[in-house]
């Protein structure tokens, strides 16, 4: 069935409400407080999955004697139902990492997000399948800076691009293909998405050029070099 998640804003940032749209019909999600109102949630058809602040449990393994334990403060991804209970952490801050984006394939079946090191400038693309309730580190050795995507197929595999190299990785595998193309990285518009032909030999990306008076949008389509 058809089902997608639509939101209004309380300004440009901060949604406000959630909205779950479902066989043309559209309700209101009860969404708890501490959910980050920074970050649209996402949806597999079955359950929302948002970012949450804090832990949702604590943290027995530090707890002395008389104490609960030390609560990290930092933000997770959880599973929630339609009626907002939360049933599922995806991943969890830790004293190392700090999960980051979220992202959904077409299909529903997989979520994608990074894991970034507190400590560098490292980060590594993690996947979540929907259906088995199971995540695996995807892409590793990422350097913040110069990364964006991952765009997803309708069949869950996915392009990213890290630095002037343009990556192809699938949820199913750990590691990636360097894609033999060629393209101008300071035109590209990242944020308009990049889409892969359905033989995988073109991808077409979103350019612009010119000032601020005289920019003009191209829609461009790159064939493998190899």
């Amino acid at each position: 069935r058809e089902t997608f998640l639509v939101a209004e804003l309380r300004d440009p940032q901060t949604w406000e409400t959630i909205f779950l749209v479902e066989e043309g019909a559209i309700r209101p999600l009860s969404m708890p407080s501490v959910v980050n109102r920074t970050v649209l949630p996402v949806t597999d058809g079955e359950r929302v999955y948002t970012y949450v602040i804090g832990n949702r449990e604590p943290d027995f393994a530090t707890a002395s004697p008389g104490r609960q334990g030390t609560v990290n403060s930092g933000m997770r991804i959880a599973a929630f139902s339609f009626d907002g209970r939360e049933e599922e952490t995806i991943t969890d801050s830790t004293p190392l990492v700090e999960p980051r984006g979220l992202y959904a394939s077409p299909n529903g079946q997989f979520l994608a997000f990074f894991l970034d090191d507190r400590k560098s400038d490292n980060t590594e693309l993690w996947v979540y399948d929907t259906v088995t309730r199971t995540k695996r580190v995807s892409v590793e050795s990422l350097s913040r800076p110069v990364v964006d995507g991952p765009y997803f197929a309708f069949d869950g595999s996915f392009l990213l691009r890290a630095g002037d190299r343009l990556l192809a990785g699938s949820p199913r595998r750990t590691g990636v293909d360097i894609l033999p193309i060629t393209f101008s990285g300071s035109a590209v518009r990242w944020d308009a998405g990049v889409a892969r032909s359905p033989d995988g030999q073109r991808v077409v990306l979103v350019e612009e050029t010119g000032d601020e008076r005289t920019k003009v949008t191209h829609v461009r389509e790159y064939g493998m070099n190899a």
